[in-house]
């Protein structure tokens, strides 16, 4: 069955939504699985029968109150009774919000706790858009195949969210925030920007880079290659995080080095040396 890949926005429209889509449909392909990108909620959270037509759900940057009361019980559904796996990219966390505020610097609150715990948090607002340094965990990001460097500077928007995710003990956070290198982090001194977790027995899977379009373009210089697991088998449920790497190889097309089957980890800033 296909995925569907939700790219929904209502208040902001970050530029990057079109190219984050076209990507994350490709990767899918090259995984074998067909997609469809839609930016409305109709037909397919309107029954459950019709969103079970998809195997995963991909969040893309999306903003505002995406769905009426109907489809959110029927995602409700899809998540908790179904317990389809869910991705998300960049602004995901910042849909059902309170307000609207265009520059992020305006704190918010969620508008449904549903969504905000799905995640894991809620987005609250962001620092002006800057250049800072990722840290990785690698060895969280070892047990699914997740190969990054130990750390790696990018510009993006940082985003502040109403609950550490560092807090919870269900849920693994793959890469944070050097708060060092950057300026107006409001969550202390872990600051998750990667992370997944089993939520009411659905995969979830978050990445809150990924603001800038020409993070998801391809980048001439890197050759095609090949991972044994990577987030988007991990979140269809190909690998689990108790276990070592799967026997299951996913041809991976990379965009950047820093975008791995769809999700972006940002930019990678060019050392000046």
């Amino acid at each position: 069955m296909p995925a569907l890949i939700f790219t929904k926005a209502t208040d902001y429209v970050h530029d990057c939504i079109d190219n984050a889509a076209k990507r994350c449909a490709t990767i899918l392909k090259d995984l074998g699985h067909n997609s469809v990108i839609s930016d409305s909620a109709s037909p397919y959270f309107d029954t459950i029968d019709e969103l079970l037509k998809f195997d995963v759900i991909a969040f893309i940057s999306n903003s505002g109150e995406l769905f009426d009361e109907n489809q959110k019980n029927v995602f409700e559904s899809y998540v908790k009774n179904h317990k389809r796996p869910i991705f998300g990219s960049h602004a995901a966390t910042a849909a059902f919000l309170n307000g609207q505020d265009a520059t992020g610097a305006t704190t918010m609150s969620t508008t449904w706790p549903f969504y905000a715990s799905m995640w894991g948090s809620s987005f609250t607002d962001h620092p002006p858009i800057q250049d800072g340094r990722v840290v990785v965990h690698k060895d969280h990001c070892d047990k699914i195949g997740l190969d990054l460097p130990e750390s790696y500077d990018t510009n993006d928007e940082w985003y502040n969210f109403d609950r550490n995710v560092f807090d919870n003990n269900d849920i693994t956070v793959l890469a944070s925030a050097d708060t060092d290198s950057f300026q107006g982090g409001k969550m202390g001194n872990k600051h998750p920007l990667i992370w997944t977790h089993d939520f009411e027995g659905a995969r979830i899977f978050y990445s809150s880079l990924g603001h800038h379009p020409d993070a998801y373009n391809d980048d001439p210089t890197l050759s095609k290659s090949t991972l044994e697991s990577t987030p988007l088998t991990y979140a269809w449920g190909d690998i689990s995080f108790s276990e070592e790497h799967s026997s299951t190889q996913a041809y991976l097309v990379t965009p950047t080095p820093l975008l791995h089957d769809g999700i972006s980890l940002g930019r990678q800033l060019q050392s000046s040396e």
